[in-house]
Order: C-alpha cells, then sequence, then structure tokens
C-alpha cells in the first residue's frame, strides 16, 4: 500500500522473484511453425502478458471495455449492450490502414459519421444527422449552396448553412457512389458500399464562431450542460441560427414554421387578489416536466401521454409578495401551448441524470415500448389540452387510444386568456427519430466526464429512398456509358463491367419494389460509422438500464392518406456555376478567409 500523500509505490524488481528478461509470452498447443532459438532479451518491456501483469496488477492486467456493463453490487454478473449499441471507434496502429467504414454500413443506402467519441463535440453528429431527415431543411441548405449572393457577403465567413450544406452534399455522394466501390470477399458483391462522412470543417466553423462560445454549447465550456444532455442545447442553438441565415433569403423562417410553438405564460395567485398577468414565448422544442410526479417509493407508473399533457400544460406553486396583501402568498405558474408545429421535437431532459429525477418514468416495462409510436394532440375551445396515445393490439390489429386531460381544467380567467390565444388545432403525430445517450458504463477511474456515446434511430422516408436509388442506379449506368481509360486510376478500374451492370439492375428493381413499400416501416440505426437496419420497436425501447432518451422527433400525419401529407419531397436543385471566391477557405489563425495569394480559378484545370 502507498504512503499517505503517495500515488506511485516503488518495487525492486528483486522482490518480484521473476526474471524480467527471460521470455513469458505463452504459445499455443495448436502453434505448428517455427520457435524461436534465441528470443532477444528486452529488459525495458511492458507488461503485456497477464503473467506479468498479474504480480504489479490487482486485476491481473485485465481491462474492461466499452460497452460491458456489470450488474449487481460485486461486478460479477455481465449483462453486455447489445452489440448494435456497443462504442465504435477506429482500430489502431496496424490493423487502422485496412479499415473501411463500408463493412459497417448493412444499408446500402445512406452513411454514418466517423468521428469518434473520443473527439471533442461528437454529439454534434448524430444531431446533423437528424436534421438531415428533414425533407425541408435538406432542400434549403443544398439550395443555399448555389446561392451566389451568400459567397460574395462577408456574411459568409460566419455563417453555418454553407458548411451544413457541404456536410449534406457530402452524404448524398457518399449514397450516390455506393455502387462503384469494389467489393471485399465474403461480402455481398451486388450491395452497395457506402461510406462514413466526417463533419470536420462544420464543426472547425462552428468553433470560431462567438456565439458558440457564449451561449456555452461546446465541449469545455465552463457552463456546458451534462454531455448526455449536449444534443438538446445544441439543437435549440443549430435551429435558430439556421433560422436567422436561411431567412435572409426567404420571405418566412423556415425552421420556425416547421418546429415553432407558442405558449402563454400566466401567474396568478391562489387567493384571487388580483387578475393573472401574462405573457407570450415561442420556442423551437417541448421540454418534458417530470416535477408533479411522485418519486420513490410513492411513485405510480404513468403514460407518456399523461407526461406529455402535463409539459405542454404546465404548471408549478411557488412562493410570492403580494404587493396588495403585504405578505408572501402562494402563486401559481403556468406555461401553455398555444399553437401546434408541424414536427413536434421534444427534450426529454433526464438523460445522464439520476433515476428518479425523470428516467425512472422510462424504465416501464408492460411487456411493450413505453414510447407510443402515434400521439394525438388537440388543443380544445376553453384553453384545455388533451393528448392521446395509440396502442395497436397485437391479437386483433385493432387501435386503441387512451386519453389524458390533465389532473384538473383551467381557471376561467387563465381559460380565456389562453383562449384567446389558442389556435385550437387538432394533430396526429407520428414518431420520426430518436436521438439516445447509451451508457457504457466504464471504470470509475476513466477520465471521460460522461462513459458513453448517442446513437440515433431514423425513419427513413420512402422519398428518400427511392431518390438514393435513383441516383445509384443513374450514376451506374453513367459508367456503363462511357469507355473506361486503363490509364486513369480511378475507383471503377477494379470492377468489371458485368458487375456493374448487375448492380445496376439490382437497384432498378430495389427501386420498383419501392411502389409496395410500407413507408413507415423503415426504420435505420446510426451507431458512428456502425449502421444497421432495424425495427420502430427498437426505437421505442427504453426498459433497458444502458439506454437514456435525448431528443423525440415527431411529425404531422393526415389522418387519411399519408403520402398526401406535404413536405416530404426535396426540390430539384438549379444548376449554377459557383463564383471563384468560394475557394478562399476560412483560416483558424487570421479569422478571416482572405488569402495572401490570390485563388486561381484556371489553376484547376491546367
Amino acid at each position: 500500500k502507498p504512503a499517505a500523500g503517495d500515488f506511485i509505490v516503488t518495487i525492486p524488481t528483486s522482490k518480484l522473484e521473476i526474471d524480467l528478461l527471460a521470455d513469458h509470452n505463452p504459445v499455443s498447443k495448436r502453434y505448428q511453425g517455427k520457435k524461436a532459438r534465441d528470443p532477444k532479451t528486452n529488459p525495458n518491456k511492458l507488461l503485456y502478458n497477464l503473467k506479468l501483469s498479474s504480480i504489479c496488477y490487482d486485476d491481473g492486467g485485465k481491462r474492461k471495455y466499452r460497452g460491458q456493463r456489470t450488474t449487481g453490487s460485486s461486478g460479477d454478473i455481465p449483462d453486455d449492450i447489445p452489440p448494435r449499441y456497443r462504442l465504435q471507434l477506429r482500430p489502431n496502429f496496424r490493423s487502422s490502414g485496412a479499415f473501411d467504414p463500408c463493412d459497417h454500413n448493412d444499408t446500402g443506402l445512406f452513411p454514418g459519421w466517423d468521428y469518434g467519441n473520443t473527439m471533442p463535440n461528437s454529439f454534434v453528429a448524430p444531431v446533423l444527422l437528424m436534421m438531415y431527415f428533414v425533407p425541408e431543411l435538406l432542400s434549403a441548405v443544398l439550395g443555399a449552396q448555389c446561392n451566389e449572393k451568400l459567397y460574395v457577403s462577408r456574411a459568409y465567413e460566419k455563417a453555418l448553412s454553407p458548411e451544413l450544406g457541404f456536410l449534406f452534399h457530402q452524404m448524398e455522394c457518399l449514397s450516390e457512389n455506393g455502387l462503384l466501390h469494389p467489393a471485399k470477399p465474403g461480402t455481398d458483391p451486388l450491395r452497395a458500399r457506402i461510406g462514413a462522412w466526417v463533419p470536420s470543417n462544420f464543426l472547425t466553423a462552428l468553433s470560431t464562431m462567438p456565439e458558440a462560445e457564449q451561449l456555452q454549447i461546446l465541449d469545455g465550456s465552463p457552463a456546458a450542460v451534462d454531455p448526455p444532455r449536449r444534443p438538446e442545447a445544441f439543437y435549440r442553438f443549430l435551429a435558430y441560427q439556421l433560422d436567422k441565415e436561411l431567412s435572409k433569403n426567404a420571405d418566412k423562417k423556415l425552421l420556425d414554421s416547421l418546429h415553432g410553438i407558442d405558449f402563454v405564460s400566466s401567474n396568478q395567485f391562489i387567493t384571487g387578489s388580483s387578475p393573472p398577468s401574462h405573457s407570450s414565448t415561442r420556442a423551437m422544442a417541448l421540454d418534458l416536466s417530470y416535477d408533479i410526479f411522485a418519486r420513490g417509493e410513492d411513485k405510480k407508473a404513468i403514460k407518456f401521454g399523461e407526461l406529455l399533457q402535463h409539459s405542454l400544460c404546465r404548471e408549478t406553486r411557488l412562493r410570492a409578495w403580494n404587493s396588495k396583501s403585504k405578505a408572501y402568498e402562494t402563486i401559481v405558474q403556468r406555461k401553455i401551448v398555444t399553437s401546434l408545429p408541424k414536427i413536434l421535437t421534444i427534450a426529454c431532459s433526464c438523460a445522464g441524470r439520476k433515476e428518479e429525477d425523470g428516467l425512472w418514468v422510462w424504465r416501464a416495462d408492460e411487456g411493450e415500448p413505453w414510447l407510443p409510436e402515434v400521439v394525438e394532440v388537440e388543443l380544445q375551445d376553453d384553453g384545455n389540452i388533451v393528448v392521446r396515445q395509440m396502442k395497436v393490439e397485437e391479437s386483433s390489429g385493432e387501435e386503441l387510444w387512451s386519453t389524458f386531460t390533465g389532473r384538473s381544467s383551467l381557471p376561467a380567467a387563465v381559460s380565456k386568456l389562453v383562449s384567446d390565444a389558442s389556435t385550437k388545432q387538432k394533430c396526429r403525430y407520428q414518431l420520426d427519430a430518436v436521438l439516445s445517450f447509451v451508457n457504457d458504463d466504464m471504470d470509475s477511474s476513466s477520465d471521460d466526464e460522461s462513459p458513453g456515446h448517442h446513437v440515433l434511430h431514423a425513419r427513413v422516408p420512402l422519398s428518400y429512398k427511392k431518390r438514393i436509388l435513383a441516383m445509384q442506379q443513374e450514376k451506374a449506368e453513367e459508367i456503363l456509358s462511357s469507355e473506361p481509360d486503363p490509364k486513369k486510376l480511378v475507383l471503377t478500374a477494379a470492377l468489371k463491367r458485368e458487375m456493374i451492370e448487375k448492380r445496376a439492375e439490382r437497384a432498378k428493381q430495389l427501386l420498383a419494389a419501392c411502389d409496395e413499400e410500407d413507408s413507415s416501416t423503415s426504420w435505420i440505426l446510426y451507431n458512428g460509422f456502425a449502421v444497421t437496419n432495424t425495427v420502430v420497436e427498437d426505437a421505442r425501447a427504453f426498459q433497458v438500464s444502458f439506454k437514456e432518451p435525448c431528443i423525440l422527433v415527431y411529425r404531422t400525419v393526415d389522418t387519411g392518406d399519408e403520402q398526401s401529407s406535404p413536405g416530404t419531397k426535396v426540390s430539384p436543385l438549379p444548376s449554377v456555376s459557383l463564383p471563384a471566391q468560394v475557394m478562399n477557405a476560412r483560416s483558424l489563425t487570421t479569422q478571416s478567409s482572405k488569402s495572401s495569394k490570390p485563388f486561381n480559378a484556371g489553376g484547376l484545370y491546367e
């Protein structure tokens, strides 16, 4: 044992009673190769094998890896995280050269991100991918790349939309060229090989923005929220920033029209000595509130619809000074939704916290996932809010609805305030995306602020799938229509013409099969560069202890034909020539896009 205040104990090698110069590496009995005659000794060797490690370390050198969990106080019972949820990191040293993210993508359609959890601000990547699956935003951001006014103005140096557009374009290119990669032995030769994108340019631009530093949303900021909840804060910042930039070239704010929620806040003393005061606010996301639900031994299982109804019509009681009675009295603060968005984004506000701070609500195991796929919200004429959630009976397939109206109705004075401001809508929402935090539960000796990483479940719009398959087919046919030049070292040089023809035909067949496919059943799990097909039940399941909710995205659907819902297609991009100013990249040292050497556009073609 080390003495008080000492961190390292020095032990003479003579007391170890072992020859450190000898070769202690075990040789397998099945090894048939030649044995070394005189292995070279190395007195500076590290304690790599278990025999030497067990002398100096209590655990014998056995390391606990990310994704391996233990249950119980002793930690002897393993409870491994499923492989699709485990943290994915690039291999090190010799095996890094053979690494290919295409080997970890089973979808053949959409790429994941190659930005490890050990890198700063790694929580940004799943939020960007979540926004990629908003068709209206994808169309607007890609279209902004063709806006010449944006590139010639100084606002380009402080804008995130061009960087996000470049990132979305990179995703599109990875998907488009998936059929042009040579197949590896042992893999399906006809499946598209999709790589991974890296948000390094976007993060560079983000780190140089004064707003990001002032709002304390990045890693290393002293006032930043806990790492599990940082995607929630970053989403709010990015939504407002993109809305500000894109609104300069449009008549209305795009994201505000999709995600904007109106609230009426009122304060009223329970004695009724004065009329309620009120104010109006607008936000891009809804925060879930767990404050009225009992904790500890008195807690009772609640439904998601009950939690959502309370968060839409929130009520808290505080003590405040009443100037009329000259005394402290109980005041009721209410924050009530008066308009419903087309896309309802919900911040779960419980990831990384203790179970009693809200996570216990999500752990309900009722034989099916606690999070519903379909909910319905109604703003009534009297200002009250009704939430319904749907459950499908497995045996009969019948839709069963549960209704939640809250614990009490609004007082008459507050009801009139809310009713005057309410849009009196009724919207049905379908789950579109779930951003979760996976608690890796590493050793307490880890240097990480929070041992975990973020994953994204996303519903794939049918329009996206058709567009990507059409792009892949068109790209393969374009290669077939041109004569290859054997002198050029291009990607398709290792592909035979027959293989490209088979891949193009398969993409055509998959595209034709999309017409008979249910658009609401295709889900994908993004875990870094590991991308796998999954089901909606996997996205809704939170009864497991390693998975914690961060952000939910619900989108309105028509009660009749879902395909008639507006905003499901990406507008075609205009074809324009970009000016040479776009090649003057931003400099981190000078904080400017000015270059000491002028850019020669003609040099690209010399």
